[in-house]
């Protein structure tokens, strides 16, 4: 522990380092890695420490006015930490943002545009303290009249997908990933309420509820305006490859190798969504994610606005080398 406390006082530390740190610190050199953010854990001093991605949460962090609300569901008693990139950085810019502050009356770190942290002496306090401080993210959206629990739209589940059309949609993500890949329709209530949005277009296409998924969803879904057999398929996941590659060039640095340009959330205007992945369980994630997604984006949509990481910040989590080694162990 007194080696990740020390780290954030360094002036530089280059994430390879901090990871093989992390390891050398370890009490079983056979547990398995350490998360990144570990040297910002021990810099809280408590026993506990719970950090989640909380929905409600993200999504006050993802409006236009996020500081002023953060402030006024959390009061005083709450540290905001603007957004940076995690590992180091972030726990540095803690240490720094935490100098002089009185841990006996701090209740919960809001990270911009990322999550939530919490703490306790003993694991429940930990964790109650944590479904405290989501329910009172939830708590601000009801009061908006923008929290519910699924997307109401008073209808019913879209009809299935025709399978042959399926198949012409997972032909075009398979030849843009260059791999075979797997392909899960989703038609229920939710995945129709959001993808009959009139602004579908619009919501859609602004990027990740946290940064972390972004190995897993790509930054934007792609569109298919009609999956039928002799549909738009072919042209809109070509449009969608094209995109990606022009993101690529706009944002890389030397040294980044381009990833697979296919979509893995393939958004059905009125109808649902396709997740798409190596495997069945990658297509699970994708369309966990997706639920999440879609009705966070209506809660914004009902009291704010969605306004979430801009594209070189959800770029550079894309193509850091710590997130793409997520992937490599299959965490």
């Amino acid at each position: 522990l007194d080696v990740m406390q020390k780290l954030p006082t360094l002036p530089t530390l280059s994430d390879t380092d901090l990871v093989n740190v992390q390891k050398q610190a370890c009490l079983d050199p056979a547990a398995p890695g350490a998360s990144i953010e570990t040297c910002l854990h021990a810099l809280i001093p408590f026993t506990f420490v719970d950090h989640t991605h909380a929905d409600a949460v993200c999504l006050l962090t993802d409006m236009p006015e996020q500081e002023k609300v953060i402030r006024e569901v959390y009061g005083e008693n709450s540290l905001i930490v603007p957004y940076v990139l995690p590992g180091f950085v972030l726990a540095k810019t803690v240490l720094e943002l935490a100098a002089g502050v009185d841990w006996a009356k701090l209740e919960v770190i809001i990270l911009l545009n990322h999550g939530i942290f919490t703490w306790g002496n003993d694991a429940k306090t930990s964790y109650e303290n944590m479904i405290k401080m989501v329910n009172k993210a939830e708590d601000y959206l009801k009061a908006k009249g923008a929290f519910f629990e699924d997307i109401p739209d008073g209808g019913k589940p879209a009809d299935p997908f025709n399978p042959v059309g399926l198949s012409e949609v997972r032909k075009e993500v398979c030849a843009a990933a260059g791999m075979p890949m797997v392909l899960k329709a989703t038609s229920s209530m939710r995945a129709k309420a959001y993808c009959s949005r009139p602004d579908l277009k619009e919501v859609s296409q602004k990027g990740t509820l946290t940064p972390d998924h972004i190995i897993r969803t790509k930054r934007l879904p792609a569109i298919v305006n009609d999956p039928s057999p002799e549909g738009t398929s072919k042209d809109d996941i070509a449009k969608y490859k094209s995109e990606y590659a022009e993101y690529f060039e706009r944002n890389k640095a030397p040294g980044h190798k381009m990833l697979d340009p296919a979509p893995r959330w393939v958004l059905v205007p009125g109808r649902g969504w396709l997740s798409a992945g190596k495997t069945i369980k990658d297509c699970q994630i994708v369309d966990d994610i997706a639920n999440h997604t879609a009705r966070a984006i209506q809660w914004a949509c009902a009291c704010s606005n969605y306004e979430c990481l801009d594209e070189k910040n959800l770029f550079d989590i894309e193509y850091w080398e710590l997130e793409q080694a997520k992937l490599r162990k299959g965490g």
